[in-house]
C-alpha cells in the first residue's frame, strides 16, 4: 500500500481515539515496556479512556467472549497465540469483525504488515 495511505489510515485512526465514543480499548502485547509506552500516550491523548492490558493472544481471545472493546491494539509477535492468529480469528467472527484493530510490530517486517492489511 502507498506510504500516503497509512497516513490517512493513521490520521482516521487518531481521531477515533480521541472521540468520546471510544472509552474501552484493549492492548495485546507480551512486552509490558510497550504496553506501559502506548498506555502513557492514551492516557495523554485521552484520558478518559479505559486500557485494558492482555499479554498473549489466548487471553485477548477469551477477554472478547465476554468484553467488546471499541478499540484492539494487537501486536503480532506475540506469545500464546500470535498477532496474526488473533486478527484471522477476529476477522471470521460477525461481532469481533466490527472492533477496530490496531495492529503493529516492533519488528518491522513489511511481509506481516501486507498480512495484516489483508485479513
Amino acid at each position: 500500500m502507498p506510504e500516503d495511505h497509512h497516513l490517512s489510515e493513521a490520521n482516521k485512526i487518531t481521531m477515533k481515539i480521541l472521540s468520546p465514543q471510544v472509552s474501552q480499548v484493549v492492548m495485546a502485547d507480551d512486552d509490558v515496556e510497550e504496553c506501559y509506552i502506548l498506555k502513557t500516550i492514551l492516557y495523554n491523548l485521552a484520558p478518559h479512556i479505559m486500557v485494558t492490558t492482555l499479554h498473549d493472544g489466548d487471553r485477548l481471545l477469551e477477554f472478547t467472549k465476554h468484553m467488546l472493546p471499541d478499540l484492539l491494539f494487537l501486536d503480532m509477535n506475540m506469545s500464546g497465540g500470535s498477532g496474526m492468529q488473533c486478527l484471522e480469528t477476529i476477522k471470521k467472527d460477525p461481532l469481533l469483525s466490527r472492533m477496530p484493530v490496531i495492529v503493529y510490530s516492533n519488528a518491522g517486517m513489511q511481509h506481516q504488515i501486507d498480512q495484516a492489511y489483508r485479513s
